[in-house]
């Protein structure tokens, strides 16, 4: 038999509870391939094994209303964070999530790809920049092939116009020339500040 030792105790269990039963415990266990131990402390965890089904059922309860929050399956990494924000917040590890999840056969459907996006993207060419320099640095001129960056630093959240405050920075780091131990940045100059708001998104 390659069923569980749980439903090999199963089958005993009922053979013995049967009127017409002329085997006893000895001999199933020994043609189950089982010991008469486990099958008597099996027997005796009866009331144990009940207990944690009713607190799965009211576990798995709970994880069906956090699957179901906003009308969009969730993964168990997803259910796990929304129990975490209900009130009161509810403990519960990953992998009882996934164990529960498996238990009651509840799935959550893999989010691939849209074909429509991807064939739109595809079709948008002017996404990308021209490559003009061509890795060309040494046909350059001074000041030709100049080398940027810019950052923004938040100042304030939540403006009167309902946006977030930035202010971007711009750093110019000068002439870019190549050497024969790679590409370097000849000089650090010019920056400058522009304020900008930018409508916030949950």
């Amino acid at each position: 038999m390659n069923a569980s030792p749980a439903a090999k105790y199963e089958i005993i269990k009922e053979m013995t509870s049967r009127d017409d039963n002329l085997l006893n415990i000895k001999w199933l266990c020994e043609i189950a391939g089982v010991s008469r131990s486990g099958y008597y402390y099996w027997l005796n965890a009866e009331d144990g094994r009940e207990a944690r089904e009713r607190q799965d059922e009211h576990d798995f309860e709970i994880i069906l209303v956090a699957f179901q929050f906003r009308g969009y399956a969730k993964g168990a990494r997803g259910i796990h964070m929304r129990l975490l924000h209900l009130t009161p917040a509810v403990l519960m590890n990953v992998k009882k999530i996934r164990r529960l999840m498996k238990k009651y056969k509840l799935r959550c459907p893999i989010r691939r790809a849209n074909p429509y996006r991807r064939m739109a993207k595809e079709m948008q060419s002017n996404r990308v920049a021209p490559n003009l320099l061509n890795r060309e640095f040494r046909t350059r001129g001074a000041r030709v092939v100049l080398l940027t960056d810019i950052t923004y630093i938040p100042r304030s959240k939540r403006t009167e116009e309902g946006g977030d405050k930035y202010s971007y920075f711009m750093c110019d780091h000068g002439r870019v020339y190549k050497t024969d131990f790679g590409l370097h940045s000849q000089s650090v100059s010019g920056s400058g500040f522009r304020t900008r708001n930018c409508a916030a998104t949950d």
